[in-house]
This record gives structure tokens, sequence and C-alpha cells, in this order.
């Protein structure tokens, strides 16, 4: 959220030329949030958020077992053949 206010507050000062800063920073904007709307003004695009990065982790954690699995199959099966 704060990256988002402050990255849009730097595309409307490029619009225009007497367009002042409304956060000094980082800290500011997230205290101006935090008096303007409160804990929960932090939280504001959250569910975007979410439902972009719960399906790439749970992908990722699938695929990681896979990968992990298929690897100690085949040394399982190196280490039988070495073994006979």
């Amino acid at each position: 959220l704060i990256k988002t206010r402050i990255i849009n507050m730097q595309k409307m000062q490029a619009g225009s030329a007497t367009a002042n800063r409304y956060y000094s920073g980082t800290l500011d904007c997230a205290g101006r949030t935090l008096r303007a709307e409160g804990l929960l003004g932090l939280y504001k695009g959250i569910s975007a958020t979410m439902m972009r990065l719960v399906p790439h982790t749970i992908i990722l954690w699938v695929v990681q077992e896979q990968v992990i699995s298929f690897f100690d199959r085949r040394d399982d099966v190196a280490t039988n053949a070495s073994n006979n």
C-alpha cells in the first residue's frame, strides 16, 4: 500500500509542474495512513495480493515436493544398483 501510494504521488508530480509532495517518505506515508484510516488502512489491497500469491505458493510447493521426490527415488535406484 505504501509503495503504491508513493509511486502514484510521483506519477502525479510528473504530470503537474506545480504539484507538491504529499508524503515526505515511507514513514510519513505510513504515519498519515495510520492516522487517517487506522491500522486496517495498511491492509488495503491485500486480497488482490493474496489472490496472486496463494496459487503461486501452492504450485511452487507441489513442484518442489515432486522434484525432491524424483531425485530421492533416483538416488535410491542408484544406491540399490551399486549394492548389487
